[in-house]
């Protein structure tokens, strides 16, 4: 996860119009691969085998899952935010890993659509 995240998040727009449009700017992705960028990408989002499991059985509830504490699959820690069937607001929540080997300052924005937001974390 930590590999797709590094791609994920030094890739750059490969926009065909413009960047107003939800169409334009979903159907992109993550954007184009820069693997040298990615090689040094100082953030990284991760998840690991019980992430996974737990977003599984927040997926399928009641699925066998025994033992297993559910998570709200908006709550993946990874590099993209989904949100299914969003009536009001929803407060999704992400950890990013430093891997640079050097102490970073990020901060946080908001950009807004009509009926989408999405935050960028920018190092």
């Amino acid at each position: 996860m930590m590999i797709k995240s590094a791609l994920m998040t030094t890739g750059y727009d490969v926009l065909d119009g413009p960047n107003t449009n939800p169409l334009v700017i979903f159907r992109q992705g993550a954007g184009h691969v820069k693997p040298n960028s990615a090689a040094d990408p100082g953030l990284v989002y991760n998840s690991g085998f019980a992430d996974w499991i737990s977003f599984i059985c927040g997926v399928q509830p009641g699925g066998g899952c025994t033992g297993v504490t559910p998570m709200d699959p908006s709550n993946l820690n990874v590099a993209s935010i989904a949100i299914g069937d969003m009536a009001g607001t929803q407060t999704v929540t992400r950890t990013v890993t430093n891997v640079s080997g050097k102490k970073l300052t990020v901060s946080a924005a908001v950009n807004s659509l009509a009926l989408r937001r999405w935050s960028t974390l920018r190092r």
